[in-house]
């Protein structure tokens, strides 16, 4: 042997299995690495194509500016790209019948087309996709929704001609022209008026794809026609849509621009959802697209920004921290094994350095080894589950494409070598500074220690008895092995309790929410803005969707707004400083809020209340017998800072009185029992975001406080697997009969929405998966190890007269002891860590704090459970055999 560092090779051949337990610790640590890290890359690119189709693929929108503007906009050096589209005007499809005008008072006159003209880039921003056909190529070509097909007297097909009276729509009562960035692209007024300009020829070339909603007594239908604006007019109003060169400081960027171009009224606020980004909203110039910036960590709120830079941080870290557990175990427990033999090199002359460069070269050799591997592995897995999701067309997920980052690839490369090296460095060091005689002379792990410095715990003697005592005393005892053991334990609860929280917070914050869970709501449009004591839903129409074979539930709503007094110790002092300008009306001690809602779902949607209860009772006796309500008293509300705000409304408990009226003002209030407090309503995973209260009851209190028992609304779940036409055709034939009534179509959401929440359940319990698989070989690494290097120290107790099933049973109580010492740390460290990225996490969504039991619970049973198993599985690998062998034998 040349160098002392060539028994490094012939240490690693010679124990087998030590060497390939340590490989697999790195692959799996790099894997998990890998595979976190193309997760993250690949789903923040399935997030941003799905906001750029939602939203648009802009990042910032100028709204009815004027030709000049648009002009020096598009010409700024700050701005990358542009669209531009303008309103080419409205024009007239047909005269809404005197029948649907009587049926329906809030009709419009008309129904209309909104013609807008698009440029190419404008169209590829906004996602303009047809259905059938293809998009507008010039200004005399245009595409229509399709829905409007039905109120058309000549429909024409793809490639004909139709001639459309163009004009403007106009105020009634002020005989203005309805301005162009006003919400007169949403709404309507059954006074309005048309003025008609000039008749205009178009070549219908596609129809537009409207999500598969029914577009049921909309007046207003979109078109899109073509510009290429070379030109602009100062006597046209046009909408810019721009990404900028930078997204760093994209605000101020904004703001320098609109001071050029003399514009204001930038929106940031509501700038996180555009519902409808083409059209603008009233009086706002300047809308970024917040959706959008967030996912690239540039939105205009840094608090969101600061919160996803920490929490990631906070989670990258402890991978790293669990990496380094299992890999410093490894190399920890080699060194232990070997202290006799780096005690017999210091003998012959080896130096401390060139211990440490033994050490050192194992290391180069594993983790060349197993980080190649860790990174083919990470990737490979990732791919099959993108392969999986994609196969199985599963919900939102099913165009997941996964993300080759070489990023990743080289950060998890760094981050593995370096992780390999940190864990190198303590053992290298112990192992140096191992003095030749006693390395010697005890093998470097049975040195004896002084006992008497462990002190006696009766209360374990007295439960698990002298056995017990003893594996007190041996964990105790040497504080190295036992922080060893204890510290991979520890770092698996801790991932497991922060991995879990997190996929808490997730679903509470709506984040990741199910969304409406009815597939069909059909409604009457006299009861959308106003109660109407002669216009309800006949309830003989309930009970022929009801008996609809396709149908499994159906729920009538009986539902009225109502005026509350709530004393000022019962509103709840956070949801109070966020909406104070609710409560500024006084009725003796007691705030008098409007706008509450007050309503009952029929007795069906008791069952399904009672899984959302907090406290009290759903039960549909004590509702009637007590006139009792069910208060939902969790509500979503904006703060100012771009983040959304879940928070009790009220201080009521179960057993308070609630005082409420409906209708008119001279009405007198009643006493209602709260008997139930929910944080959710039926229906829907959306918590409470208007401006009041949500009580719940049956339609018997319904009746006793409002006089009122007609349906508004019907909500029908239909059933799973089967054809859903007779449905949808009996809805159809039920508003051609009768133009008050409405109905959506939203048979694919509550699957499509459902199957992306269980994906991304899978995901994040495959993480803990891994977690715990990492866990679980740290423990059976330490403990396994320890028993191994403890043969003649249970030699000695035996020969003093301990029995095999005495040893057996100190063993066992020793991993139980590991456990539950773990279970209490980890728990501990867990929870303070979660609450930091909890933290972290309000930057985006803030709801209350609440210490995850639940969590902690399965983590400490888990941690001791496992501990007992694996002690029980190495205890097979000790051979318990003649006592005099055991004495001599070396570890």
């Amino acid at each position: 042997m040349k160098k002392y560092s060539e028994i490094t090779k012939k240490y690693l051949k010679f124990q087998k299995n030590r060497t390939i337990l340590t490989i697999v610790g790195i692959i799996l640590s790099v894997t998990l690495i890998t595979s976190v890290g193309t997760l993250a890359m690949s789903l923040k690119d399935k997030m941003i194509r799905d906001t750029k189709q939602e939203y648009g693929d802009y990042h910032v929108a100028f709204n009815g500016v004027s030709g000049s503007a648009a002009s020096k906009i598009k010409n700024n050096f700050q701005v990358q790209d542009y669209g531009i589209l303008s309103r080419e005007n409205f024009a007239i499809i047909n005269k809404t019948s005197q029948k649907e005008m009587e049926q329906n008072k809030f009709a419009a006159p008309y129904r209309y087309l909104n013609i807008k003209g698009y440029d190419k880039n404008a169209m590829e921003m906004l996602n303009v996709k047809v259905k059938y056909g293809r998009l507008p190529e010039n200004s005399s070509e245009i595409v229509l929704d399709q829905w409007i097909l039905e109120y058309m007297k000549n429909k024409p097909q793809i490639g004909g001609k139709i001639k459309l009276n163009v004009g403007k729509r106009m105020d009634s009562e002020t005989g203005k022209e309805i301005a162009i960035n006003t919400l007169g692209d949403y709404g309507w007024s059954a006074k309005e008026k048309f003025k008609t300009e000039k008749e205009k020829e178009y070549t219908v070339v596609g129809f537009l794809d409207n999500k598969g909603v029914f577009q049921s007594n909309s007046f207003i239908a979109k078109a899109v026609t073509f510009d290429n604006y070379k030109s602009v007019s100062n006597n046209k109003k046009y909408f810019i849509y721009s990404k900028m060169k930078s997204m760093n400081n994209i605000e101020k960027t904004v703001k320098e621009i609109a001071q050029i171009v003399n514009i204001s009224g930038d929106n940031s606020d509501g700038a996180g959802k555009l519902e409808d980004p083409e059209f603008g909203a009233a009086n706002i110039n300047i809308q970024y697209n917040n959706s959008l910036l967030s996912l690239y960590g540039k939105s205009i709120y840094k608090g969101v920004n600061s919160s996803m830079f920490w929490t990631f941080l906070v989670v990258v870290l402890l991978i790293i921290i669990c990496t380094i557990a299992i890999i410093y175990n490894s190399f920890n427990i080699s060194v232990l094994e070997r202290i006799s033999q780096y005690g017999v090199l210091r003998c012959v002359g080896a130096s401390a350095e060139q211990i440490r460069k033994i050490v050192y070269k194992e290391a180069f050799i594993l983790s060349a080894i197993g980080i190649p591997i860790g990174l083919i592995l990470g990737t490979m897995v990732m791919k099959l589950i993108f392969y999986i999701i994609g196969f199985l067309n599963i919900g939102s997920f099913y165009d997941i494409r996964m993300v080759i980052s070489p990023l990743v690839i080289i950060a998890s490369f760094m981050l593995g070598a370096i992780t390999v090296f940190i864990s190198a460095v303590g053992p290298a060091n112990q192992a140096a500074k191992v003095s030749p005689l006693e390395a010697v002379k005890n093998s470097g792990s049975t040195k004896v220690e002084k006992i008497k410095k462990v002190k006696k715990s009766l209360i374990i003697k007295r439960l698990f008895g002298i056995e017990g005592e003893f594996a007190n005393r041996n964990i105790r005892r040497n504080k190295t092995r036992f922080r060893i053991t204890v510290f991979s334990m520890i770092i698996s609860i801790v991932l497991y309790i922060v991995t879990s929280g997190v996929m808490d917070y997730t679903f509470k914050t709506g984040l990741a929410d199910a969304g409406n869970s009815y597939t069909y709501h059909l409604y009457n449009n006299y009861l959308l803005y106003q109660n109407d004591d002669s216009k309800g839903i006949d309830k003989s129409i309930f009970l022929k969707l009801k008996d609809l074979k396709s149908v499994e539930k159906a729920y009538p709503l009986y539902s009225s707004e109502s005026t509350l007094l709530i004393p000022k110790e019962k509103i709840n002092s956070k949801y109070y400083e966020h909406r104070k300008d609710y409560f500024d009306v006084k009725e003796g001690n007691a705030f008098r809020v409007g706008n509450n809602s007050f309503s009952s779902y029929g007795d069906e949607s008791l069952d399904e209340l009672k899984k959302k209860l907090k406290a009290g009772t759903a039960d549909k006796n004590v509702l009637n017998q007590e006139k009792g309500v069910i208060l939902v008293n969790t509500a979503k509300i904006y703060g100012d800072k771009g983040k959304n705000i879940i928070t009790e409304v009220t201080d009521y408990k179960v057993g308070d009185e609630i005082e409420i009226k409906t209708g008119r003002e001279d009405n007198k209030y009643k006493k209602l029992k709260i008997v139930g407090i929910a944080d959710k309503s039926v229906l829907t995973d959306e918590y409470n975001d208007n401006a009041g209260v949500i009580m719940l009851t049956t339609p018997e209190v319904y009746k006793y406080v409002t006089g009122k028992d007609y349906i508004s609304h019907i909500f029908i779940v239909a059933k799973k697997g089967v054809s859903h036409t007779e449905v949808t055709d009996y809805l159809k034939q039920l508003q051609k009969n009768n133009a008050a009534y409405g109905y959506t179509d939203n048979e694919k959401l509550p699957k499509e929405n459902n199957d992306s929440k269980t994906i991304v359940s899978i995901l994040l319990y495959g993480f803990i998966f891994v977690v715990l698989l990492i866990g679980c070989l740290n423990i059976s690494n330490t403990i396994s190890t320890n028993l191994i290097l403890r043969v003649k120290e249970f030699a000695v107790l035996k020969a003093i007269g301990m029995t095999r099933e005495a040893v057996k049973k100190m063993i066992l109580l020793e991993g139980l002891l590991y456990g539950f010492v773990s279970a209490l740390y980890g728990s501990a460290l867990g929870t303070v860590i979660y609450f930091v990225v909890f933290k972290a996490m309000g930057g985006v969504s803030e709801i209350a704090w609440a210490i995850p039991w639940k969590d902690i619970i399965v983590a400490s049973v888990g941690a001791i459970m496992i501990t007992f198993v694996w002690s029980l599985l190495s205890m097979r690998k000790i051979s318990f055999g003649i006592i005099a062998e055991d004495l001599k034998a070396d570890n």
